[in-house]
């Protein structure tokens, strides 16, 4: 099995806020890499909470991730292969990237 993504990473435009590490943990039963077993909540720098749920699976030897923002009763649902980095605008205007293993910005 290919070596696969162990963290979560969101993080912000302005490099001077600290970013937020989620470690991935693998459930030997089902072989997913997940922040839990349920979404986990996220305090913002600017005092807002988002809920993110963010799950790693190898497909073909190669990592394929799903990555789940909820606030408000807003969802965003992103999923691709290899390497995942995304902007999501939360409901009060922030910024917040997410990343999940690389990509060709690395």
């Amino acid at each position: 099995m290919s070596t696969l993504p162990d963290h979560l990473r969101l993080f912000f435009r302005d490099e001077s806020m600290q970013s937020v590490l989620l470690p991935l943990t693998r459930d030997e039963e089902s072989g997913l890499c997940t922040v839990g077993d349920r979404e986990v909540a996220v305090d913002l720098p600017n005092g807002e909470t988002i809920n993110v749920y963010a799950e790693v699976a190898e497909h073909e030897g190669v990592a394929d991730i799903s990555l789940s923002i909820i606030q408000d009763g807003r969802d965003f649902d992103v999923r691709c292969l290899g390497g995942l980095i995304v902007n999501y605008t939360s409901a009060g205007g922030m910024d917040v990237l997410c990343q999940i293993g690389t990509g060709p910005w690395d």
